[in-house]
C-alpha cells in the first residue's frame, strides 16, 4: 500500500479532496470563494491542489456550520483574532513596514496586499504559519461526536 504524502503537500485535487473530506467539491469552492482557505494552484493547469491538512480544515470547517452553528463571517473573525504579527513574533519596525496592522479583522491570506515580509522571503501563504494554524486555532475547536473521523456526505 502507498504511503501517504506529508500532511503540508498539496497533492490531492478537488475531486479527490471532496471524497477524502466528504464535502462536496462546490462546497470546497465556496469556502475557498468566502477565504477560509487558500489552496495551492497547479502551474500547468492552475488546477486546484489540497494537502491533507488542508482535507481536514475543510471537514472543520464544515462542523463548525453545520453542527456548531456558526457562520463563514464567524469563521473568518475566529481566525482574525490572533494576526499574523503576533503568530510570526514580528518586531515593530517589521510590523510597521507590512501594514498588516491596518488590516482590522481581515485574513492575512485574504489581504489585498502582500506582506513585504512574505514576498522578501519568499514565502507562500500554504506554507506559513500563519495559514497553518488558522486551522488549529483553539477558538476553533469543534466538539467530536461519537464516530469521529469517518466521513460523511455532504
Amino acid at each position: 500500500m502507498a504511503e501517504r504524502p506529508p500532511d503540508h503537500k498539496p497533492v490531492y485535487t478537488i475531486r479527490i479532496a471532496a471524497a477524502l473530506s466528504g464535502v462536496t467539491s462546490s462546497t470546497i469552492r465556496e469556502y475557498e470563494k468566502q477565504g477560509l482557505l487558500k489552496p495551492f494552484r497547479s502551474r500547468q493547469s492552475n488546477h486546484r491542489l489540497f494537502s491533507y491538512r488542508e482535507i481536514l480544515w475543510v471537514q472543520k470547517v464544515w462542523r463548525l456550520i453545520h453542527e456548531e452553528g456558526l457562520n463563514v463571517e464567524g469563521i473568518r473573525r475566529l481566525i482574525a483574532v490572533e494576526p499574523c504579527w503576533k503568530v510570526l513574533r514580528c518586531q515593530p519596525e517589521a510590523r510597521a513596514a507590512c501594514g498588516s496592522q491596518s488590516w482590522n479583522g481581515t485574513i492575512c491570506w485574504n489581504a489585498r496586499e502582500e506582506r513585504a515580509c512574505c514576498r522578501d522571503a519568499s514565502v507562500v501563504c500554504q506554507e506559513c504559519e500563519v495559514y497553518l494554524r488558522g486551522a488549529e486555532s483553539p477558538l476553533l475547536s469543534v466538539k467530536k461526536p461519537a464516530g469521529a473521523g469517518e466521513t460523511v456526505n455532504r
